[in-house]
């Protein structure tokens, strides 16, 4: 046997101990920092998104300015001057906004903030601006540089009048929005952000900004922003030379992308650190065991015992703290992203706390222009009643039911959580529903024009009554015989059924369509279901239909059910109502309050800048014994009031110039007309509108189309008293 000493027996015992453990750290600290590089490129993606959803946001925000202000009746004459004054006010309260410039369909330019003496000058990025022609919806063009050298973003969005395109209004944003947009996310100094927009011109870039502005992505990026990908990561150069972790996201609406380079040196500083901690643990570890077997060597004396000691002292004493180090920094890495994170969902929920307000004050404008044709036509429906002497005309009934459902539409539009709330009014009577399935199919013909099979009807011989709205279950069967007729071939078999069991009155649409997939079966009437989710098993729809049905008929207190045995093989839905009780009915519904008579003599002053609801309510009110005179906008009313004396006057709120809260406020601040009886008649609806009206001095808010019936009660009803009384319609 060969002797060896025994400094080399316990230098090699060293070595067999650490270098194994040493191979298995290197391994793991390999795979660390390999860890942290897949880390930050996921940090930097959840930076884009963040910020591509941000540019999105300022983006669409532009559009909503421009899509309100493209709204002006300032429009409607055709003649651009006089909206000039209108556009600069806007372009006041946007700094972030170069200029707004008007332009026909043909691309001449008729109105330009900037350059007020300059129209017809030549269109910047025409290719948006004849999109925008073609397709008549908003578009966000590319970064263009004008004729004084300024760069600008132009958001166009189209003038539509009577369907027909009248003029395109753009307004031209500064890059330096963008920028803004890109400095309020706080992303570290060192990491590079570029916005481009949807042909890949740079928009904003967080560094150097104003030498790369205009400028492609370099190409190393381009290359990774080739694919057809909505994101993406890997290892480019940025413009400076250096090599950076790149990660990229695209914008959905706008196809504008949002790059960020992470420098490698900052990334990789700390994995140099780990191996250089590595290394030096390493080095201590193997001169400790030199020195300890140099020790052990001299101390030979020593009992083994200490040989024990020293080598559990050499385990203690090994530099593996480098990784729980490591590990504390990644820790605290961690922690800072996560600070990072809570920033960011605070800052997309203020901006979706910004969308919902947009959202409310657009549907709130959307119920009153939808609202202000309606009521000409539901005052003209009541004089054409009134002058047929009670005559029975079927193309009246017609249409005075179809106006009905269209209100009723119009305002599940406007609020469709009032339904799923269960916070819809129910004019509950005792009705045939053999009668309303006979509404809904009428209701739906339109839908049912192409089919080549008439729909099967099997109803009960003997009246089947229930005790519920008319109208809104005849929605309710209008949205299940649609769903039908969606899913099923024009030869294929519909049947409704109504009919009596258990107590309870049953309607059954049945069909032998498309059928309803097991796993969707269940989530069937859920709102808002979509793609894989989607109720109609095809392409597109919000998934309302069924969901309203749901919501309704509970409201009623019944039940809606689906059954199918699978797809292709049909479907059958079922409508499940407590029977009508005629006692019930007749306690419950509210007796009819007869329209007083007029007062003899009574002057009544209209005002309303549309002509049409303006005549119509003048004839409606002279035809009950009023003397009615009208006025277009504030002057003249004001003009008519103090030389005509009315006892009552209706006025609009959406007037040109003065509006009709600051009207009501001049007539109740002159003492001598400060008596004058007010109705607020207007096309806005909400409950904060109605606050507003009685605030500003009226006596009754009523929203369009009120019905004639409930208007000229309250005409009565204030002529009638000594003192003015207030009251408002409820908005729900």
């Amino acid at each position: 046997m060969r002797n060896v000493p025994l400094r080399r027996r316990l230098l090699l015992l060293a070595l067999v101990g650490i270098l194994p453990l040493a191979t298995t750290a290197g391994i793991g600290l390999r795979a660390l920092v390999n860890q942290q590089r897949v880390q930050v490129q996921q940090s930097g993606l959840a930076v884009t998104r963040a910020l591509a959803t941000a540019v999105d946001a300022s983006l669409s925000e532009s559009v909503s300015v421009l899509q309100a202000l493209a709204t002006s009746v300032l429009l409607d004459s055709g003649k651009p001057d006089r909206f000039y004054p209108r556009a600069t006010d806007v372009m006041a309260a946007q700094p972030n906004w170069l200029l707004i410039h008007l332009a026909d369909p043909s691309g001449t330019i008729l109105l330009n903030t900037r350059y007020p003496l300059q129209p017809g000058s030549t269109l910047p990025d025409k290719e948006s601006f004849d999109k925008v022609v073609s397709t008549l919806k908003p578009v966000v063009g590319v970064l263009t540089r004008g004729p004084d050298g300024l760069w600008g973003v132009p958001v166009r969005v189209p003038v539509v009048r009577s369907g027909k395109l009248r003029f395109v209004l753009t307004g031209v944003i500064k890059p330096d929005a963008i920028l803004k947009v890109v400095d309020r996310q706080q992303v570290p100094e060192d990491w590079v952000v570029s916005v481009f927009d949807s042909k890949g011109i740079r928009v904003a870039r967080s560094r150097r900004h104003e030498k790369y502005i205009g400028s492609p992505a370099a190409s190393g990026l381009q290359d990774l922003m080739a694919s057809d990908q909505q994101e993406g990561s890997g290892i480019t150069h940025l413009l400076e030379g250096e090599q950076a972790y790149t990660a990229y996201s695209r914008a959905r609406d706008t196809a504008w992308t949002v790059a960020i380079g992470i420098p490698s040196r900052s990334v990789d500083a700390a994995g140099y650190r780990s191996l250089g901690a590595y290394g030096s643990g390493i080095l201590l570890s193997l001169a400790f065991a030199v020195v300890a077997a140099f020790m052990i060597a001299r101390t030979i004396n020593r009992p083994i015992r200490q040989l024990a000691s020293a080598t559990r002292a050499l385990r203690r004493d090994e530099l593996f703290v480098a990784v729980p180090s490591t590990d504390i920094r990644e820790i605290d890495d961690l922690a800072k992203a996560l600070v990072a994170s809570a920033a960011d969902a605070k800052e997309a929920r203020q901006q979706a706390e910004t969308a919902s307000r947009a959202k409310d004050e657009f549907l709130a404008m959307l119920g009153h222009e939808l609202r202000n044709p309606l009521a000409p036509i539901v005052t003209a429906l009541h004089l054409m009643e009134i002058r047929a002497n009670g005559a029975p005309d079927r193309e009246r009934s017609i249409i005075e039911r179809q106006v009905g459902h269209l209100l009723r539409l119009v305002n599940d539009l406007l609020d469709i959580s009032r339904i799923t709330r269960g916070k819809v009014e129910l004019n509950r009577e005792r009705i045939d529903l053999r009668t309303t399935v006979e509404r809904a199919l009428e209701m739906m013909q339109p839908a049912l024009e192409k089919r080549t099979r008439p729909i099967d009807l099997d109803l009960c011989s003997k009246p089947v009554y229930a005790f519920g709205d008319a109208t809104r279950l005849t929605q309710v069967l209008g949205n299940l015989i649609a769903n039908a007729a969606r899913h099923t071939p024009p030869d294929g078999r519909i049947t409704i059924r109504v009919s009596e069991a258990d107590g309870m009155a049953e309607v059954e649409v049945q069909d032998s369509g498309s059928g309803i997939a097991p796993e969707l079966l269940h989530r069937l009437f859920d709102l808002f279901t979509q793609g894989e989710q989607s109720i109609d098993r095809r392409a597109g729809g919000l998934g309302l239909g069924l969901a309203i049905v749901k919501a309704l008929v509970e409201l009623h207190g019944g039940t809606v059910s689906a059954f199918s045995k699978g797809t292709g093989q049909g479907s059958t839905f079922t409508i499940r109502l407590p029977k009508g009780d005629a006692m019930a009915a007749v306690a419950a519904g509210p007796g009819v309050e007869a329209i007083p008579p007029a007062p003899r003599n009574a002057r009544i002053l209209v005002v309303d800048d549309n002509a049409d609801a303006a005549d119509t309510l003048a004839m409606l009110l002279h035809s009950a014994g009023y003397e009615v005179r009208t006025a277009a906008e504030s002057t003249a009313a004001l003009a008519a009031v103090d030389s005509w004396h009315p006892e009552l006057a209706v006025l609009d709120i959406g007037l040109p110039g003065m509006d009709g809260y600051k009207l009501a406020n001049r007539i109740r601040s002159n003492p001598q007309t400060a008596d004058l009886k007010l109705i607020a008649l207007t096309g806005y609806g909400r409950e904060a509108d109605s606050d507003q009206a009685l605030k500003s001095g009226f006596d009754v808010h009523l929203a369009k189309p009120a019905p004639a019936d409930r208007l000229l009660r309250e005409v009565a009803r204030l002529l009638g008293e000594g003192t003015a009384a207030q009251s408002r319609e409820d908005p729900s």
